[in-house]
């Protein structure tokens, strides 16, 4: 709004400046008396005809001279050639840059970011009895499905400091692609390893800086909990206790003695995080959460961000999203008037509601409600 105004006073103060060029070429003592074209001679072109030649210079080429001879064409009249070439030069540089810099304007991409909606809440459960906090994203113009979306997750502390949040949907080894053309869950697990986790977990190597995730381990791509009597190294805790009751068995058979050898090792409470401890150590830690959505435009072939921070009273605990994306015939229907919606689950919410009031009383055990948050618009349709 304020470049293309201030490139139209440059062109047009340009033009000026070429109109008292001419008038001081054809004004000149070199070239007062002579049939150059401009005015007759003698006679000095005026400023408005002048001002009248560098516009007609400078939107075309195919014209007539204010005179009445052709004296562009003349080898006595090099100032007026020079003058005409350098304003040409100007005038298709002006034109160039003016075409880009249009283009430039017509294909940003950063509105498009105003049409990826995330859930105005962020969810903290436990999921196959791991405590994973859950967010909700979708795509407002799914008829042009985005190129290329990912996810990031960031962690923001008292201390204004960034720390990345590894990601278990979608999967960020493999990209952390999303399909946000209907609605997508983005998922980090608290495991030992998350900058959410109030404690780490016993016997495991030193991540040296790295932001690792635990089911990494667990899925066998590396390992992580080590042995301290013989230093090997096993991915979960159930194949370590295998591997230590194997040992003390061979042990025992050859007379091992128990100082020093499997026999003397018990393995440690390797009990993971509650809900209850996340939730104590998210009060005190957490600034904010920030989850960034990047993609590419289909229509404009521009790359644009997306985000949305969570504070503390934007995190619901013991809470799942409510179902918000339906089928009728052969379309699905996504309402958004329940894409906001959180459902509690019995056992986390009651867990939860009695952390939250330090105590268990008959008021904490009401009846799991579902909250639902109004947006523009009722439903998204799409084939």
């Amino acid at each position: 709004y304020v470049s293309v105004p201030i490139f139209i006073a440059i062109w047009y103060g340009m033009i000026w400046f070429f109109a008292l060029v001419f008038k001081m070429v054809d004004s000149s003592n070199f070239n007062r008396d002579k049939d150059c074209g401009l005015a007759e001679p003698g006679n000095p072109i005026t400023l408005s005809a002048a001002y009248a030649f560098s516009l007609e210079t400078c939107t075309t080429v195919g014209y007539g001279l204010p005179g009445s001879a052709n004296g562009f064409f003349n080898s006595d009249c090099e100032g007026l050639q020079i003058a005409i070439t350098l304003q040409m030069v100007w005038s298709m540089l002006s034109n160039a840059f003016l075409v880009s810099f249009l283009f430039a304007i017509m294909s940003k991409s950063e509105t498009r970011s105003i049409q990826i909606i995330f859930s105005k809440k962020l969810c903290v459960n436990v999921v196959d009895g791991k405590v994973c906090i859950n967010i909700r994203c979708y795509d407002l113009d799914c008829a042009h499905p985005l190129v290329e979306c990912h996810a990031r997750l960031y962690l923001i502390d008292h201390n204004m400091k960034f720390h990345p949040l590894r990601l278990l949907e979608p999967n960020d080894d493999l990209g952390g692609v999303l399909y946000p053309s209907a609605p997508t869950s983005i998922i980090h697990h608290v495991d030992h390893h998350s900058p959410l986790s109030p404690t780490r977990m016993p016997l495991v190597e030193n991540p040296h800086g790295l932001a690792l995730r635990s089911v990494d381990s667990a899925t066998a791509s590396r390992e992580e909990i080590l042995c301290p009597v013989c230093g090997e190294c096993y991915g979960t805790y159930e194949r370590l206790a295998k591997h230590v009751k194997y040992a003390q068995i061979v042990e025992e058979q050859d007379d091992y003695p128990i100082e020093g050898t499997h026999r003397e090792f018990e393995l440690p409470d390797t009990t993971p995080v509650s809900l209850e401890q996340v939730q104590r150590h998210i009060e005190h830690s957490l600034s904010e959460i920030v989850v960034v959505v990047e993609a590419i435009d289909p229509q404009l072939s521009g790359t644009f961000q997306a985000l949305q921070s969570y504070k503390y009273d934007d995190i619901e605990f013991g809470a799942d999203f409510e179902r918000c994306m339906f089928t009728k015939g052969d379309k699905f229907l996504v309402d958004l008037l329940k894409f906001h919606g959180v459902v509690y689950n019995d056992a986390m919410y009651y867990s939860s509601a009695s952390f939250r009031s330090g105590g268990n009383n008959d008021d904490d055990k009401c009846t799991p409600c579902t909250t639902t948050v109004s947006e523009e618009g009722s439903s998204k349709t799409s084939g």
